[in-house]
C-alpha cells in the first residue's frame, strides 16, 4: 500500500499534465457542489402543463413538515412545523401578493417535542391570524392545545397560550373564523374512556366557551376521529371518521345551522365492506364533496362522495378517483370554475408523488390523472387553498424536508370579439356577419376555441366542445334571420381550462317590419264623425327591431308619412270638416320603412269613403321609402368628447382611458378614431374603436398623448348627416420602475444567496485562489520540501555531535 501511495505521489510531482488533470477535476467538483448548494434556493419546476410555476416556501436550513394554509383576499398565511439548528417549533411565512413572494419564515413558538404538532391557521375578516397546535406539556405528559395570535398580519406574535379545557387528552385542533369574526375551535379529546369531537367558540381569541361533545356515542358509534369541517355563514358541516360496532371505520355527517350551538343527528354516509378514513370536505353550490380513503380493494384507494342539498341526500355509490393499486394517502379537495380538484399522494413509482384528477360537475366526467410533483423527489401531504381573486388555486406539499407551493394555471382569458359588418349594439341589414376576435395571452398557450350560435342570450350557455382551431381568428355566419342572434365563444388554453363565455350580439334587420295596425276610439275607419279631435293608437308584432314610426295626416289625398314619432299613439285637434287619411309606417333600427298603413276617417256629419277608391289612391300616390331621411328635428350644438384617465402612470400593467361625450347621445355615435403615441399626430377620418373604453399597454417611460374624435350622426333640417367631432388630446406621464431581464433576476437572486452563505463562498474562493497559485508549482514545492528536510537533517546531526562532546 505504501509503495502504491509512493508511486502516485511520484507520478503527481514528476508529470505536470497529471497535476493539471487532478486540479481541474477538483475545481470542477468544488464548483458543482457550490452550484447545487446555491441553486437549491431558487424556484423549481415540473413538466405538467398548466402547473408550471412552483417555488419553495421554507429555506433549506429548516427541516419542515405538516403545512397548513389560509387566505383572505390577496393575503396568504402558511404555517408549518420545522427544525432549525436543533430548535423545533412552529414557523410562519406570509405572502401579500397571492403567493407571488413569501416572506422569510419566522418562528412563532419553540416546541422541542418529538410528536407531530399539526399546526392549523385561520385568518379573520379584520386580518387577525391565529395558529393552533397540540403539544405535550412538560412535567405532566399530557397533550394540550396551544394558540398564538398576530394582530398585524404576521409582523408580531403573542407568546403561546394554552387553551384551558381540562380533559384527559386534547389533540388535533381545527380552527376557523366565521363571517362575524368568532373563532371556532374543534378538537379531539379523550374522556370517559372514549375519543370524541368537541367544539369551542371565542369572541376575543383568548377565552373559549367549551361545549360538551358534538357526537353522542352509541353502540354503533364507539368513537369519533379526524373531522373534516367547512363553514358557510351560520352553517357548519362536519364529516368525520367513526369506529362502528364491528370495529371498522366509516364516515359520518352532522351539521349545525346556528354557529355550532346545536347539531343534527349523526348520519352514516358510507357503507363499505372495509374501512373509510381521512375525509376532506368542500361545499360547492349547495353540494358537499367529500374525498376520502377506502380499503375495499385491499389497498387504500381515493374515492369521492357527494352530499346533495347541503348534505340532506348522499349518493349511494362513491366516485372512484385513484387508478393505481398501491396505497394512496392524504386526499384533499378544492373547487374552481365548476370543477372539483382532488389531490393525493402515493408510491406507485420509486418515490412518493402528488397526483390530481378533476371532476367536471356539469358533465360528471373525470379527467385523467396528472402527476404534479417532480420525478426524482419524494413528495407527500398536499394541502389546497383557493384564492378569492379569480379563484386561482395554489397547492402546497412536503418535498425533501421542505415546503413547496405550486400554482395552477386554472384561468384562461376570453378572446376580444368584434365585427366590422355587425358592430356591437348596431343593427345591420346584411344577413351575413363576419365575426372576428383577438386571441388572448396565456402562459400555457391557446389551443382553440369552443363556440355555439343561437337565438338565446342565456348567460348559462357555455360551449364545452372545441370546434375552432387556435390559428383561426374569424368566422363567417350566413343566413341570419331577422332579430338578434348570439355568437357564444370561449377560449381553451394548453392546460385544458375554458375561459368565461363571450356572448356577442348580432342584430340583423334584412326585411322590412310588418305594417302597423291602426285603430281609433273616436273615429271608426271610413265613417263620418262630428268630433273635430281624433285619437289614434297602433301596434306592431315585431318590436325588437323597431326604432319608431313616421306618420302624416292629409286631407282629400293620401300622403307619404314623414314625421317621426316614437310613441304608439297621437291626438290631433281642431280638424275642419272633410275627408282625411292618416298614414303610418314602422321604421326599424337600420332606418328601413315598412309598407304604409292608411287609416281613412271623416270629420263632419255626413260622408263615406269607398274602399275601391282608397285602393286606387294608394297605388297611385304611396311610395315605400327604404331609407328614412327625416327622423328628428333636434339638432346637436357644440358636440365634443373628453378623455378621462390617470395623468401619471407608475406601473406597466394595462390601464384604461374612458371617452365621455359632450352634447352627444350615445345612440348617435358610430365610432371613434383614436391614437396613442409619444407625439401629437393628426387623427385619420377612420373608425378604429367602437367602445368608449381605450385599452392601453405601455412599454417605455416618457410622455404620451392619447387623442380621439367621434364620428356621429347629426340632423340638419330633418336630414341625417355624418360628421366628426373636434379631436381631444390627453397627455400622460409614464414612470415605470426598471424591469429586470430573466438573467438579471437570476443574478440578483444568486447574489442574495451568496450573501446568505458568505462563509461557504469565501472558503471555496480561498481554496480556488490557493489552487490557482499552486498549480504548476509542484516541482518547486518538492524542491523546497527536500531542501527543508536536508537542512533539518544537517541541523539535528550537528546538534547531536555537539551534545556528545
Amino acid at each position: 500500500m505504501k509503495g502504491f501511495y509512493s508511486f502516485l505521489t511520484d507520478l503527481y510531482f514528476k508529470m505536470s499534465y497529471v497535476r493539471q488533470i487532478v486540479w481541474t477535476f477538483l475545481i470542477l467538483t468544488i464548483f458543482s457542489i457550490l452550484f447545487l448548494i446555491l441553486s437549491r434556493e431558487g424556484n423549481i419546476s415540473t413538466k405538467t402543463v398548466g402547473w408550471e410555476k412552483s417555488m419553495y416556501i421554507s429555506p433549506a436550513n429548516i427541516i419542515s413538515k405538516n403545512i397548513n394554509v389560509a387566505s383572505k383576499g390577496r393575503f396568504i398565511a402558511a404555517v408549518f412545523e420545522g427544525e432549525l439548528e436543533k430548535s423545533r417549533g412552529i414557523f410562519m411565512s406570509v405572502s401579500f401578493d397571492e403567493g407571488g413572494k413569501f416572506l422569510q419564515p419566522v418562528q412563532i413558538a419553540v416546541v422541542n417535542e418529538k410528536i407531530d404538532l399539526n399546526p392549523q391557521v385561520a385568518i379573520s375578516g379584520e386580518g387577525v391570524i391565529t395558529v393552533a397546535w397540540h403539544q405535550i406539556v412538560q412535567g405532566t405528559l399530557k397533550n394540550r392545545i396551544f394558540l398564538s395570535i398576530s394582530k398585524d398580519m404576521g409582523a408580531n406574535w403573542i407568546a403561546p397560550q394554552q387553551v384551558e379545557i381540562g380533559y384527559e387528552l386534547e389533540m388535533s385542533p381545527r380552527i376557523f373564523y366565521d363571517h362575524r369574526g368568532g373563532l371556532h375551535l374543534f378538537f379531539q379529546a379523550f374522556k370517559d374512556r372514549h375519543f370524541n369531537l368537541y367544539h369551542a367558540v371565542s369572541d376575543n381569541n383568548v377565552k373559549f366557551d367549551i361545549t360538551g361533545p358534538i357526537i353522542k356515542l352509541t353502540e354503533n358509534i364507539k368513537g369519533a376521529f379526524f373531522p373534516a369541517i367547512t363553514l358557510s355563514l351560520d352553517h357548519v358541516y362536519i364529516v368525520w371518521q367513526g369506529k362502528t360496532a364491528d370495529f371498522t371505520d366509516d364516515l359520518f355527517f352532522i351539521k349545525s345551522s346556528n354557529y355550532g350551538r346545536s347539531w343534527s343527528k349523526p348520519k352514516k354516509i358510507t357503507e363499505s365492506k372495509a374501512n373509510d378514513a381521512s375525509p376532506s370536505i368542500l361545499l360547492h353550490d349547495g353540494t358537499l364533496y367529500v374525498a376520502y380513503r377506502n380499503s375495499d380493494e385491499k389497498n387504500w384507494a381515493i374515492k369521492m362522495l357527494k352530499g346533495n342539498l347541503y348534505g340532506e341526500n348522499w349518493d349511494p355509490v362513491p366516485i372512484h378517483i385513484s387508478k393505481t393499486n398501491v396505497d394512496c394517502f392524504s386526499p384533499k379537495v378544492a373547487d374552481f370554475n365548476n370543477e372539483i380538484f382532488v389531490v393525493w399522494y402515493d408510491s406507485r413509482e420509486e418515490n412518493s408523488s402528488i397526483y390530481l384528477r378533476k371532476f367536471a360537475i356539469a358533465e360528471s366526467i373525470l379527467s385523467e390523472e396528472v402527476k404534479l410533483s417532480p420525478d426524482k423527489a419524494s413528495a407527500k401531504n398536499p394541502v389546497f387553498i383557493t384564492l378569492d381573486k379569480d379563484k386561482s388555486v395554489v397547492l402546497f406539499w412536503e418535498e425533501l424536508s421542505r415546503i413547496v407551493a405550486k400554482f395552477n394555471d386554472v384561468y384562461a382569458s376570453p378572446p376580444s370579439v368584434f365585427s366590422a359588418t355587425h358592430p356591437d349594439g348596431v343593427w345591420s341589414r346584411s344577413p351575413v356577419a363576419v365575426i372576428e376576435w383577438t386571441p388572448p395571452e396565456d402562459e400555457s398557450g391557446i389551443v382553440g376555441y369552443a363556440s355555439i350560435i343561437g337565438k338565446s342570450d342565456a348567460r348559462d350557455i357555455n360551449p364545452t366542445i372545441m370546434n375552432i382551431k387556435p390559428g383561426q381568428t374569424r368566422r363567417v355566419i350566413s343566413d341570419l334571420t331577422d332579430g338578434v342572434t348570439y355568437f357564444h365563444i370561449r377560449s381553451v388554453d394548453g392546460a385544458g381550462n375554458l375561459s368565461r363565455t363571450i356572448h356577442y350580439k348580432i342584430q340583423v334587420s334584412s326585411n322590412p317590419l310588418p305594417s302597423p295596425v291602426i285603430v281609433s276610439s273616436t273615429h271608426p275607419q271610413g265613417k263620418a264623425m262630428s268630433l273635430s279631435s281624433v285619437l289614434f293608437n297602433w301596434a306592431i308584432t315585431d318590436t325588437e327591431r323597431l326604432k319608431g314610426f313616421v306618420w302624416s295626416l292629409s286631407k282629400d289625398a293620401i300622403k307619404n308619412p314623414e314625421n317621426f314619432i316614437s310613441r304608439f299613439d297621437i291626438k290631433v285637434d281642431d280638424l275642419e270638416e272633410g275627408r282625411y287619411f292618416f298614414s303610418l309606417s314602422a321604421v326599424d333600427k337600420t332606418d328601413m320603412k315598412s309598407s304604409v298603413a292608411v287609416y281613412p276617417f271623416i270629420v263632419g256629419s255626413t260622408g263615406i269613403i269607398d274602399p275601391e277608391d282608397l285602393k286606387k289612391m294608394g297605388q297611385k300616390d304611396l311610395k315605400v321609402i327604404e331609407k328614412t331621411d327625416k327622423v328628428t328635428i333636434v339638432e346637436v350644438k357644440h358636440p365634443g368628447i373628453e378623455i378621462i384617465c390617470q395623468s401619471e402612470i407608475f406601473d406597466n400593467d394595462p390601464f384604461h382611458a374612458v371617452i365621455t361625450l359632450q352634447n352627444l347621445h350615445e345612440n348617435d355615435v358610430i365610432g371613434y378614431s383614436i391614437d396613442f403615441s409619444p407625439s401629437r399626430r393628426e387623427l385619420p377620418d377612420k373608425i378604429n374603436l367602437k367602445s368608449k373604453i381605450i385599452n392601453i399597454e405601455i412599454q417605455k417611460n416618457g410622455k404620451y398623448f392619447i387623442s380621439a374624435k367621434a364620428k356621429y350622426r347629426k340632423y340638419v333640417n330633418g336630414t341625417i348627416e355624418l360628421a366628426w367631432t373636434k379631436p381631444f388630446t390627453r397627455e400622460i406621464s409614464v414612470s415605470i420602475p426598471l424591469k429586470l431581464s430573466p438573467l438579471e433576476i437570476y443574478l440578483k437572486v444568486l447574489l442574495e444567496q451568496i450573501r446568505e452563505k458568505v462563509f461557504i463562498v469565501s472558503s471555496v474562493l480561498m481554496l480556488i485562489i490557493i489552487t490557482i497559485m499552486t498549480t504548476g508549482y509542484g516541482e518547486k514545492l518538492l524542491y523546497v520540501y527536500k531542501v527543508a528536510i536536508f537542512r533539518m537533517h544537517v541541523f539535528f546531526s550537528l546538534w547531536s555531535k555537539t551534545d556528545m562532546e
